[in-house]
């Protein structure tokens, strides 16, 4: 078998170096030619929404959000051995690397949800009959030139073109997309095997040539790897422990993520629905129902008056302190709070009122585990980045060392708005997976969020 060396000039910066370059968050410390970069890239949030403006299918974004992990854990690790790349570069084009891809999905070969996704892919596909999803998505961020080309070189055969694949930051976009089969990072070889099964674009190489990109992409994970000493096998484990080494604080929602109070608040919505003529209150199924801030729900239906809204808080703490009772902690969540008290600041955001949460973490003797509770008294509500900047100043922690953990797509906007290092999102609680779509990781029970955030 024949391969192609690819070798990347590495200049290792000096300890003075590293010490006088500005901090900028999710990115090295780099010299001034990198800040340009950096000021056009869009932020996080605008990634994000972009998923959402493009219709991009579920599976795919749980894809991206897989790949963006692997590509900041690597960018990250390279930097911490003085290579310098831009790790905010890094994340942007791991996160966006498969916004087209259904450009190159054949027809009927994915489901879709909603009459409008499919009618937006069909005209995806008409605008690019050829296909390419990187040079689709290339073209779609040209207002992002860096970000344009960085994503338009992951394409599978570029890994024979190393004029192509001629900086770290393409590399790593490159070889992260390979360690990712749909949201699950497996080995090299696993994923090349799923690779020329489902995808023709594949196969159409032929037997010779996937073997030249599967032992390329080998030398550049072993290169990859030898500057950052570990090992490829245990990238995943590496990951966590760097995740937990960097975390200091852990912020949590309440209702839906610590007590199990949804029945109990559809319940007083009804008391009100009823109290006020609202009959769209009376008939709530599910927690999708419900918006963060709870005045929301009051303009959605035009009934955002001052006296409806004044009535409606009378009913719902009158009505709250009566079935205060029925509001029970999940299982296994006394147990998690108590192993993560010993390593991490611990802290809770509600857009309920602190003194009521407060008052109820002492009836379940859970209070002593948390440095700070933060509610609407403090004059915000989630997504306000402002209320979790003011938690962030009663921890001391910074916004990179700090982790969100919600059931509200408030919770999820609200780690983005402040730029918190992640956020994950338990569908046990009241929003559906769709509509925590943009957390970072999303956790369907108690005990997978304690493997997550404890090990």
């Amino acid at each position: 078998m024949q391969t192609t060396r690819l070798r990347t000039k590495v200049r290792k910066t000096t300890r003075k170096e590293r010490e006088n370059k500005p901090e900028i968050r999710g990115q090295v410390n780099k010299p001034p030619f990198f800040f340009l970069h950096t000021m056009t890239l869009p932020t996080r949030k605008v990634c994000l929404k972009k998923f959402d403006e493009y219709h991009v299918p579920p599976n795919i974004l749980r894809h991206c959000l897989t790949v963006n992990r692997i590509g900041r854990f690597l960018a990250e690790a390279l930097r911490a051995k003085g290579i310098t790349i831009d790790v905010a570069l890094v994340d942007r084009a791991t996160l966006l690397h498969d916004l087209m891809r259904v450009v190159d999905i054949p027809d009927g070969k994915i489901a879709f949800e909603r009459e409008e996704d499919g009618a937006f892919w069909k005209h995806l596909k008409q605008k690019y009959p050829h296909g390419g999803h990187e040079a689709a998505a290339a073209a779609e961020l040209q207002a992002y030139p860096l970000l344009a080309e960085t994503i338009k070189t992951h394409r599978f055969d570029n890994i024979l073109k190393p004029e192509t694949l001629n900086t770290w930051e393409k590399k790593i976009v490159y070889y992260a997309d390979k360690r990712a089969k749909f949201d699950i990072i497996v080995p090299l070889q696993e994923r090349f095997e799923d690779g020329k099964k489902r995808n023709a674009q594949d196969r159409a190489l032929g037997d010779e040539k996937l073997q030249q990109v599967y032992g390329n992409t080998h030398i550049l994970e072993t290169e990859l790897f030898s500057i950052i000493q570990s090992n490829p096998d245990h990238m995943e484990t590496d990951m966590q422990n760097r995740e937990h080494q960097q975390t200091k604080a852990i912020i949590f929602d309440y209702d839906g993520v610590i007590v199990d109070s949804l029945p109990t608040v559809i319940e007083l919505y009804k008391c009100i629905g009823k109290d006020l003529g609202i009959p769209e209150f009376t008939q709530i199924q599910n927690g999708d129902f419900f918006e963060g801030p709870w005045e929301l729900h009051f303009k959605r239906l035009s009934k955002d008056t001052s006296e409806n809204l004044m009535r409606a808080r009378e009913i719902y703490f009158s009505e709250l302190k009566k079935r205060q009772h029925e509001v029970t902690v999940f299982a296994g969540i006394p147990e998690l709070l108590n192993q993560l008290s010993k390593r991490y600041k611990l802290a809770i955001i509600t857009n309920s009122s602190a003194a009521f949460v407060k008052e109820h973490l002492r009836v379940l003797h859970l209070d002593h585990y948390f440095h700070s509770i933060i509610g609407h008294e403090c004059g915000f509500k989630k997504p306000d980045e402002r209320m979790v900047k003011h938690c962030l100043e009663h921890l001391g922690t910074k916004p990179e060392e700090t982790i969100f953990i919600g059931d509200m797509d408030t919770d999820i906007e609200a780690a983005l708005n402040a730029n918190l290092r992640r956020s994950i999102g338990v569908t046990y609680g009241w929003h559906s997976k769709h509509r925590l779509r943009h957390a970072d990781h999303l956790m369907e029970t108690v005990e997978e969020l304690k493997k997550e955030v404890v090990g």
